[in-house]
């Protein structure tokens, strides 16, 4: 956000001398032909010579009457020539009207995945606006993209594969850093996940693999994770694996996994943690319970549409007259998008 100064003094603004100064004060400052300064080296010498005797330049009864356009205007019409000085807005006040969206650039998106990601959450002008400026605050280089040290500092974790994996998920195209684009999109699925998908996150977390089961070398990392978060864990990863492998093949699938969960609870937090802070920290909670509501009545209305051969479900009367007379307050019914892992999916297929 852009800064200005704050108002400028009298002097600057070409006010002249303060009226309230006294004589003697103008006699200092209007003595050594121009300079002017009240701290030079000869101001004792201006004391010695204020004798209304001394006929040089700059005693006190010339200096008294020499005239000046400023002098000679009134000084009612003066203090009326002061309040006509614009004066440059103040910092906060113009920070004020950039939080409402007012004095900055519209933001274009040009990438397809974050268009639709905008369009499913129905984000709007001043939306995306606020994404931009909370995107320059992480942003702390001013590089125009965000790496993993100053993604951590805004998430206010540390490394750990939750974070490394959300990462990687908002960095779309694996270049290591974080452009605004690939940010706008993240809104749309991690932050719109639900608790199921979280899970499914986690999960994912430590198959690095991608095999769809845990593996022992994945499970150790799986155990150190827990470990730190969950001291009455087994601390021997034999007995670890064995008491949640129930189908005894070696490895964790997602119904086990969740057997872990739900036994330690504490080891998934930070994920639910991050989705949080994603919330809080881009565009707040008030505009998320917001953006969710209108979601889920898109959803509703959108299942609705399925099983009625398309029609969309009926108004209550209220509001079909008032769309019939205040036509321009109403929305046009718009295309239901899909949002969290499935969108996610969606996405990956058009990198």
């Amino acid at each position: 956000m852009p800064k200005s100064d704050g108002p400028t003094s009298i002097s600057k603004r070409g006010s002249g001398v303060p009226i309230s100064k006294s004589v003697s004060e103008r006699n200092i400052a209007g003595r050594g032909g121009g300079g002017g300064n009240r701290n030079s080296h000869n101001h004792g010498k201006v004391e010695e010579n204020r004798n209304p005797t001394d006929g040089r330049k700059g005693n006190k009864n010339v200096d008294s009457k020499v005239a000046t356009p400023e002098r000679n205007k009134p000084a009612k019409k003066r203090e009326e020539e002061k309040k006509k000085v614009k004066r440059p807005p103040k910092p906060l006040f113009k920070a004020c009207l950039n939080s409402m969206g007012i004095g900055e650039d519209e933001v274009v998106l040009t990438d397809p995945r974050a268009i639709e990601a905008a369009q499913a959450l129905d984000l709007q002008p001043w939306h995306l606006k606020k994404l931009k400026r909370q995107f320059g605050k992480i942003d702390q280089d001013g590089s125009g993209s965000i790496d993993r040290h100053e993604f951590l500092a805004a998430v206010n974790e540390e490394s750990s594969p939750f974070t490394d994996k959300l990462f990687d998920l908002i960095d779309q195209d694996g270049s290591g850093t974080i452009e605004f684009e690939e940010y706008v999109c993240v809104m749309a699925t991690y932050c719109m996940f639900t608790k199921d998908e979280i899970m499914t996150f986690c999960f994912e977390c430590f198959d690095t693999d991608g095999s769809g089961a845990i593996d022992e070398k994945e499970f150790m990392a799986l155990c150190k994770a827990i470990n730190n978060s969950a001291p009455n864990f087994p601390k021997n990863f034999t007995k670890a694996l064995e008491e949640f492998d129930t189908n005894q093949d070696g490895m964790i699938d997602y119904q086990e996994f969740l057997e872990v969960e739900r036994r330690f609870p504490i080891v998934m937090f930070p994920a639910f943690r991050l989705q949080d802070t994603m919330q809080r920290g881009s565009l707040g909670e008030k505009a998320w319970l917001k953006i969710i509501e209108n979601y889920n009545l898109e959803k509703k209305r959108d299942e609705y549409r399925r099983t009625h051969g398309g029609a969309a479900p009926p108004d209550p009367p209220m509001k079909v007259l008032l769309r019939s007379i205040l036509p321009c307050f109403y929305k046009q019914e718009k295309t239901f998008i899909a949002v969290g892992s499935e969108l996610q999916v969606k996405q990956k297929g058009k990198r």
